[in-house]
């Protein structure tokens, strides 16, 4: 099924990806929720270590992936790795890590889980229905080839593991809920 909106904003290019706008519309939505409410907030690869952070101050809980050139380490006497290292690891059973610090210049202590989901053999295609070639395409390629370490804030358990994974796999009907309400076609057209 699709997900349901309970708040959502529009911002401009100068307000939008900006850390006080993401605290301000943070703060809006845990006053719209009843105080004993403890959400898990899920986010793409976009967010960084204060989004996280802003999470465990709320009181909340999160599942979010990391990716690029984040670094972790096992305990503060370990040395910082890159989080690719991890990569070649990667098998279709989520695998639970431990708990580690992850980013060097902001750090934060959380669970982190492994997943190699099987490729859904998708393609983008032009007009004439052949395969895209264009950088825009293969950039998002690499992406969905790339494992999943996901980094939560729950607590740990036997199945911690498969429970991160799907509950980041729901980050798709987020998507669909996006597209629709900015659809102008067949949504509202925001």
């Amino acid at each position: 099924g699709r997900s349901h909106t309970l708040y959502e904003e529009v911002h401009t290019v100068h307000t939008k990806e900006k850390p006080t706008s993401h605290k301000r519309f943070m703060l809006k939505l845990k006053s719209m929720l009843p105080d004993d409410c403890r959400p898990i907030i899920v986010t793409d690869g976009g967010f960084r270590a204060p989004w996280f952070k802003m999470m465990i101050k709320l009181g909340w809980d999160y599942v979010g992936r990391i990716r690029g050139q984040t670094k972790y380490r096992e305990t503060e006497h370990h040395q910082w790795k890159p989080i690719k290292h991890y990569y070649r690891r990667a098998t279709k059973t989520p695998t639970y890590l431990g708990c580690m610090d992850v980013t060097r210049n902001n750090t934060f202590h959380c669970q982190l889980v492994l997943y190699k989901g099987k490729a859904k053999g998708r393609h983008r295609l032009n007009q004439a229905g052949e395969r895209t070639y264009c950088k825009h395409s293969e950039v998002h390629a690499e992406r969905e080839k790339e494992p999943w370490i996901l980094a939560t804030s729950l607590p740990v358990t036997s199945k911690l593991a498969k429970r991160v994974v799907r509950i980041y796999s729901t980050r798709m009907q987020i998507e669909e809920s996006f597209r629709d309400i900015k659809s102008y076609r067949l949504g509202i057209g925001l």
